[in-house]
């Protein structure tokens, strides 16, 4: 009987000094306050490396969770929680047919290409999503820029007849069509949650990568902090976005005229001289 209490004793002591060993801190965590607060153990370090990397590999496809939260509050039709899921639906996707692919091969590739090849698919469909992510939102700010000459001289049209420039704004949107018309939406309902109208065009700026729209709205914030005339101010803004887009299309037009000299240089300007020179060569070769 003594025994056995005793046994009983040494094993419950066994188990706690295990339980002390392993869910105390470890002998790096009690000494790391005591030493120079740049010195960090060869784990973390490695941890905190691999991390670095793995960020640096999101932020090179644009994946982060700030870059995404930035673009699809630019884009304003997406939530960052859609367009995981999204993503994670073109992962799938791409993962589930590269197995179709390997299996209706028959494994020709051998285990490696099984497991390879729907790996990359996966990477790859999940980099399609981001980028057609991103194509989205410079569709838009193109979109913006395209429309930003009409709604200025709208928008100058009904400062200069007297009203306010968050009424001009709602003629706008009441009126109009298009991106531009949904951003000046939602300044209009930020305006009506409380917010300032010169900082609800703070948001619009800081989510919109257009440089003429850029421009305008800092115009517009200025003209409204200063309280200088708005009509002047506007008109400027639309003749400044206007010669911008027509300067963009000619520099469009040069980088297109360049891009059809390759076909022509090295497909048809070759099938030209082969066809002149083909019948002179072949008579020679019948002379001779």
């Amino acid at each position: 009987m003594i025994g056995a209490v005793l046994g009983a004793v040494a094993g419950l002591g066994f188990v706690l000094a295990a339980v002390g060993l392993f869910a105390g801190p470890s002998f790096a965590g009690r000494v790391l306050p005591y030493l120079d607060e740049e010195w960090r153990p060869p784990r973390a370090r490695w941890r905190d490396a691999g991390t670095s990397f793995m960020r640096a590999c999101a932020e090179a496809i644009g994946s982060t969770a700030a870059t995404v939260a930035a673009r699809c509050e630019a884009l304003g039709t997406l939530t960052p929680l859609q367009f995981r899921a999204r993503q994670l639906q073109w992962a799938a996707g791409g993962a589930i047919l590269a197995l179709v692919c390997v299996l209706a091969s028959g494994g020709a590739g051998g285990l490696a290409l099984a497991l390879v090849l729907p790996a990359l698919a996966c990477l790859g469909g999940a980099v399609a999503a981001d980028v057609g992510l991103k194509r989205q939102v410079e569709g838009k700010e193109r979109r913006l820029a395209q429309e930003l000459p009409d709604v200025a001289e709208f928008l100058a049209l009904s400062v200069g007849a007297g009203e306010s420039v968050r009424a001009g704004l709602e003629r706008v949107a009441g009126m109009g069509t298009g991106f531009f018309v949904g951003e000046i939406d939602r300044i209009l309902r930020d305006v009506r949650a409380g917010a300032a109208l010169t900082d609800a065009l703070a948001r619009f700026q800081g989510r919109c990568g257009s440089q003429p729209v850029l421009r305008f709205v800092d115009a517009l914030i200025a003209s409204l902090d200063r309280g200088t005339s708005l009509a002047g101010v506007l008109h400027a803004q639309a003749a400044d976005a206007r010669s911008s887009a027509r300067r963009e299309l000619l520099e469009a037009g040069g980088r297109k005229e360049i891009a059809m000299m390759v076909p022509v240089v090295f497909v048809i300007l070759p099938t030209t001289v082969v066809f002149t020179l083909f019948p002179g060569l072949a008579a020679m070769s019948v002379f001779t």
